[in-house]
């Protein structure tokens, strides 16, 4: 699946933190938020939303406009850390 091209919210220390937009919703459409990897140590979170995003039919992405922020705590998942 696209996951559309990512944007660049900022940044945390060198890291990106990058927002999808791979919901196809026409405007009018109802808005979804995901939100995930808020624990570094706390994998499952961010590769669950990805392999959603994998996974889902495209229909149903079609029906909504859908934002997933997948990592938002960047420097804490690439230490394995609960804080950054």
């Amino acid at each position: 699946m696209d996951h559309g091209t990512p944007i660049v919210l900022g940044s945390i220390g060198d890291e990106p933190l990058l927002l999808l937009r791979p919901g196809t919703g026409a405007p009018g459409t109802p808005r979804l938020l995901v939100a995930s990897g808020f624990h570094g140590e706390e994998p499952a979170g961010p590769w669950g939303v990805l392999e959603f995003l994998d996974s889902a039919p495209q229909g149903l992405l079609s029906r909504v406009q859908l934002l997933v922020l997948p990592l938002v705590n960047v420097t804490g998942f690439r230490a394995g850390t609960r804080a950054c």
